[in-house]
């Protein structure tokens, strides 16, 4: 269940928690 709010929450968390190593 936690995966619900986990998925959009990581996609959106992940690339501002670390977008210069994305954009790396």
């Amino acid at each position: 269940m936690k995966a619900a709010w986990a998925a959009p929450l990581t996609r959106l968390t992940g690339p501002l928690r670390e977008p210069t190593s994305r954009r790396k």
